[in-house]
């Protein structure tokens, strides 16, 4: 009798957007457990709740095996099987019928590029052969829209060094043990060497109470805060003059904005004092370089552009921008063709391009809104289209599902749903029910029966991360790749994203756009510029690093060789400080002879930012555009501004006496990501009902108690929770969680596994009066008002 076989491989976790590296035990090909990985250059030996129980997640009684096709009326619940060949000559089918019928524009996606981690450059690729420029995201709420506001502002959105870093600001960001854990040990270990710590939230939260300066500013306010930061650096001359003279266009007109903004008016905006906002701004400016990282609180608001482009601003005035120690430029990899190249958007005619929806009103994401940046990027980055984050030359998600149920300004007839859960990623939840039921073909790519694949006409079933190969650097946000092997097969007859794109290109006349025959062909492809194989990368390499474009040729050649002796360690990252496995790199390298590439190494030890003394900025104007001659080609306010949340008399949330509480939608439950992990029993044993938070007083107030059965609704709509109270949360806010469906709920309509009862895309509308005019971003945090009251106890 044979013994078991035990072995230990690293894979790319996609169980939040963290994506940290684990170690896996496979046994016999089964997954037995996964573990942190502690040579990670950023994730070292993290790990969180979520990877600890993906054994229940992936060996799971409702995963979905095989593609079913709708038997039955749309949302009835009724399915049949049927083969992967059926199902995609049938989808190629009807597909070629609506473009024909309606044009190719009449086609649109919404994908998940974080969870998929492989769909990106396919996705786009195949709508852009095709002709349709209607491409939406998740991303398009949270990070993507991000680096679309930043580059239009600096060029690129920078990512945070913390490892040399002297202060670190929260703009809402609560990273923890079990909520981007990697991200919570960086933090700890800045603090650790002396760096100082700053948290702007309404309430206590878990950094807030570790921060040298907390500013309970009002839910929503963030631009006004960062207006005030501003207007203080500037009066006291707190920022880096030799920089901004350098560097920065439209100083003289800033300058006179946010005298605007005094801090008795940021005071009354904000509900901070101006004492407070003082003293945050002075310990930002005076402990340069600091680091702002990314938070999705900052997204979400109805001024999230002027937010947005504020901390940039902050980061360039105060001499914090790109360079080691602050928020840092990473340019493209040489080595790797990048997923922006692969999505192919120079294949889309300009008429099409000109069709997006939402581009005329809402045009920041767009390719109307991008295009002033194609040369400059391609002068900085040498990639005319940089798709950063996929926050760039992506439709308007109101406008399209508007399209989609009233067929303004033209009809979506077709759309797909890519391990999206699209009906319940966007607000107005309601509307994009209708208009998904209006449609002529509705397919979905998921794991799991979904409220959405639940109105599908065709559902197929999805791979996970241990299941397919994967080459990953967060959307092109840093220059590191992480290269990791296919560790399981997939169980029944689940595929990878991208052999969904290729079988319908094939399908579709696309055949010599998408040679190669799997993602393993695909992935040689792309890392050819390193000298190895697929194979030989994620199997002795795991990590391409990003050498200076006159080193490459060493690079590569070196890398060939090492991967095939062994000298190489698992991690070859070469871009942070003081982390031992760079030591250990440069000693194996010197031991070796190759004292050449040791010296590359060496130089590479410190968080390097690209160049821009040499190339400037890949803005029109080459520099730091404080005033964004982008924003003004484009008819908005070129300078950042407050504008209130609610105008009084604007909407029926106005009435502070009906709602009188601020509505902050999307908290970050640790077991959940989104919409996923509901199906597992012990996540759901940990955290098994949606909490909404609530200050404790302020519950009281109307008879609720912890653990209690309420009802928070909106002008628009309501959901059942149960309230959590809590000292540390602000007495005006009511937070509530993202995503919330119970699969053990009956599927189909009308209930669709609760999606009525407890998603918070119930509660918001798309109506344009509460849509940051800029991006057309939904106000999620803090800009609308709501009511809790007691309900029945929920059985």
């Amino acid at each position: 009798m044979g013994g078991t076989t035990m072995e230990k491989k690293l894979v790319v976790c996609s169980m939040c957007d963290l994506a940290c590296t684990l170690e896996a035990h496979i046994e016999d090909g089964r997954l037995e457990k996964l573990r942190g990985f502690a040579e990670h250059p950023l994730t070292p030996d993290v790990f969180c709740v979520k990877p600890a129980h993906a054994k229940d997640w992936y060996y799971n009684d409702d995963r979905l095996l095989y593609p079913l096709k709708r038997a039955g009326e749309r949302g009835a619940g009724k399915w049949i099987r049927i083969s992967w060949d059926q199902a995609m000559d049938e989808i190629a089918h009807r597909l070629s019928e609506v473009v024909e019928r309606h044009g190719p524009e009449s086609f649109a996606c919404s994908t998940s590029e974080y969870n998929t981690q492989v769909a990106s450059g396919a996705t786009r690729r195949f709508m852009n052969l095709l002709g349709s420029p209607n491409y939406i995201s998740g991303v398009s709420l949270c990070m993507g829209n991000t680096a679309a506001v930043a580059s239009m502002t600096c060029g690129g959105y920078p990512f945070s060094d913390y490892e040399q870093t002297r202060c670190v600001v929260y703009f809402g960001h609560n990273p923890r043990p079990d909520v981007w854990a990697g991200e919570y040990q960086r933090l700890r270990a800045a603090l650790g060497r002396g760096a100082k710590l700053i948290v702007l939230d309404p309430r206590k939260s878990h950094c807030a109470k570790m921060a040298h300066i907390h500013l309970p500013l009002r839910a929503g306010t963030d631009a006004a805060m960062s207006l005030g930061w501003l207007q203080v650096i500037i009066e006291e001359e707190l920022y880096d003059k030799e920089f901004v003279s350098r560097w920065c266009v439209g100083f003289e007109e800033l300058e006179r904005r946010v005298g605007e903004y005094p801090l008795q008016r940021v005071e009354a905006i904000t509900g901070v004092p101006a004492s407070l906002i003082r003293e945050a701004a002075r310990m930002y400016a005076t402990n340069s370089p600091g680091v702002i990282p990314w938070t999705c609180i900052t997204d979400q608001q109805k001024n999230s552009t002027s937010a947005l482009r504020c901390q940039t601003i902050l980061r360039a005035l105060t001499g914090s921008l790109n360079v080691p120690g602050g928020d840092v430029l990473l340019a493209p990899n040489p080595m790797v063709v990048s997923e922006s190249e692969l999505e192919m958007h120079e294949a889309l005619p300009q008429d099409k391009k000109d069709l997006q929806l939402g581009a005329e009103k809402y045009p920041v994401m767009t390719y109307r809104g991008q295009q002033a940046l194609n040369e400059p990027r391609r002068r900085v980055w040498g990639l005319r289209y940089f798709n950063l984050m996929k926050g760039q030359y992506m439709a308007h998600p109101p406008t399209l599902f508007r399209a989609m149920r009233e067929g303004t300004p033209y009809a979506v007839k077709a759309f797909f749903s890519i391990a999206n859960n699209t009906l319940m990623c966007y607000t107005n939840q309601k509307g994009i029910y209708e208009g998904l039921k209006k449609l002529d073909l509705f397919v979905v790519n998921d794991q799991f029966m979904t409220p959405t694949a639940q109105l599908a006409d065709y559902v197929l079933p999805g791979d996970n991360f241990l299941e397919r190969p994967v080459l990953y650097n967060a959307s092109e946000w840093i220059n590191l790749y992480f290269a990791a092997p296919k560790v399981l097969e997939p169980p029944g007859e689940c595929r990878d994203i991208y052999h969904f794109w290729r079988e319908l290109a094939l399908r579709m006349g696309m055949e010599e756009h998408f040679p190669w025959n799997n993602l393993e062909e695909l992935y040689d492809f792309r890392v050819k510029g390193t000298g190895l194989t697929w194979e030989e990368l994620s199997e002795n390499l795991f990590v391409v690093p990003s050498p200076p474009p006159q080193a490459a040729p060493v690079f590569r050649k070196t890398l060939r060789a090492l991967s095939r002796t062994g000298l190489l360690p698992k991690v070859t990252p070469v871009f942070l400080t003081m982390m031992s496995w760079q030591r250990r790199t440069r000693e194996r390298l010197e031991q070796a002879g190759m004292e050449r590439m040791a010296v590359l190494f060496r130089d590479r030890m410190t968080f390097k930012p690209y160049p821009h003394e040499k190339l400037g900025f890949a803005t029109p104007s080459g520099k730091v555009e404080l005033y964004s001659s982008v924003l003004e080609d484009l008819g908005h306010d070129p300078l950042p501004y407050w504008s209130d949340i609610n105008p009084p008399g604007e909407t029926a949330d106005s009435s502070e006496d009906e709602y009188p509480l601020q509505l902050f939608i999307g908290l970050r439950e640790d077991e959940y990501f989104h919409s996923t992990g509901r199906h597992v029993d012990k996540l759901r044993k940990r955290n098994p009902e949606p909490l909404a938070f609530i200050n404790t007083n302020t519950a009281r107030k109307s008879d609720i108690e912890d653990g209690s059965w309420i009802y928070v609704e909106t002008s628009w709509g309501r959901v059942k929770m149960k309230a959590k109270l809590s000292e540390d949360m602000h007495p005006d806010l009511v937070r509530v969680p993202h995503g919330w469906w119970k699969p053990e709920m009956p599927k189909g309509d009308p209930e669709l596994s609760g999606a009525w009862d407890y998603s918070d895309g119930v509660l918001l509308d798309d109506d344009p009066a509460h849509l940051d005019p800029e991006q057309g971003l939904p106000d999620l945090r803090g800009g609308r008002r709501c009511r809790v009251t007691l309900m029945q106890e929920e059985s």
